[in-house]
């Protein structure tokens, strides 16, 4: 399992204000357009373990996993280990997110609500934008103009959710920034 504050360099206890100081010491380090000799991978790491951290939820779960974690990374709860089949951007405002299998609490699907998780998205690179002409120079994408990632998405469940029904939903998504990005999300 991956251990965001390490990623971080901070203690597990440490505060938000010190998770955001040494986030924004290690960007300022290894942001691809400052420091062109740095991985551009070390830069998503860190970009990752702040998506999770900077979330007071996120950050406990983190916590928790960690302590009940035996070497290897846990299912995200709610989500099915193998559950996810694919994912295309459509737009800037839109992804999609196809979901071959999403579990849910019984008494969660009963009465709805809204939960966080991490979603395997696709994106233009922000780099490169994506670009033919500018791609080949671009290490955040390694010339391919698209970046894969997963990102935090909070998931709005309706009540009544049936068992072997396919539901669309919209998720809140945040990628490089942008809060408003929405998602399709399939539930079988």
């Amino acid at each position: 399992m991956k251990n965001y504050f390490q990623a971080l360099g901070v203690p597990e206890n440490s505060s938000i204000a010190t998770l955001r100081e040494a986030y924004r010491e290690l960007v300022r380090k290894y942001h691809p357009d400052m420091n062109e000799g740095h991985p551009v991978k070390r830069f998503l790491e860190i970009q990752e373990a702040w998506e999770c951290l900077r979330n007071d939820s996120a950050r406990e779960e983190h916590r928790q996993a960690l302590q009940h974690s035996g070497g290897s990374e846990p299912p995200l709860p709610h989500d099915s280990e193998a559950g996810y089949t694919g994912f295309a951007q459509r737009s800037d405002d839109e992804i999609d997110v196809d979901l071959k299998e999403f579990e849910l609490e019984r008494a969660f699907a009963i009465r709805g609500g809204r939960f966080t998780t991490r979603i395997p998205v696709e994106s233009v690179c922000p780099m490169c934008d994506g670009q033919t002409l500018q791609r080949h120079n671009c290490e955040m994408c390694r010339k391919t103009g698209a970046l894969s990632m997963k990102v935090r998405a909070e998931i709005e469940v309706p009540s009544g959710v049936q068992d072997g029904s396919i539901y669309t939903l919209s998720a809140q998504l945040e990628l490089f920034g942008h809060r408003s990005l929405r998602a399709r999300i399939y539930l079988v």
